[in-house]
């Protein structure tokens, strides 16, 4: 009886250690969330669609990314088939497509979408690429009016 018992307790750890090895860093955001959620700290979003095989593709390197960057920099993702207000807010034309927002300001990823790109991206590259302007930015008064009249 007692084999019994080890054998039923082994295997409830293991799958307890499956189920924590499986936690993501990446936070999921919603429209209802999203502007309380982003109003601190340095964020990067991708915005993905699940029928998306570039998303899906980028799926384990995202979730690497987070595991990196915990502390550091929020990493997020954003679903652009449900989310419409926020895919209005920040123009998304493509999936996948990245921003980092620290602040006001908001500036779009272009690079290859590497682990070690999108790191050096998160960490400091985003200084050298232009914040989107005003009338652009999706956490403008403008950016949120104009999410709403798209989504």
């Amino acid at each position: 009886m007692t084999s019994i018992f080890r054998t039923l307790r082994s295997a409830f750890v293991i799958s307890l250690l499956g189920v924590v090895a499986n936690a993501s860093n990446v936070r999921v955001l919603h429209d209802a969330d999203f502007d309380h959620a982003t109003s601190e700290g340095s964020w990067l979003i991708e915005f993905y669609a699940p029928w998306c095989s570039h998303c899906r593709d980028l799926e384990s390197t995202w979730d690497a990314l987070a595991d990196e960057l915990r502390g550091k920099v929020h990493v997020a993702k954003v679903d652009g088939t449900t989310e419409r207000v926020l895919l209005g807010r920040f123009h998304v034309e493509g999936f996948p497509t990245i921003f980092h927002i620290q602040g006001a300001e908001t500036r779009q990823f272009a690079g290859h979408r590497t682990l070690q790109k999108l790191k050096d991206f998160a960490l400091a590259g985003w200084r050298a690429e232009p914040a989107l302007p005003l009338w652009q930015s999706p956490t403008s008064a403008i950016g949120r009016a104009w999410g709403q009249v798209q989504g």
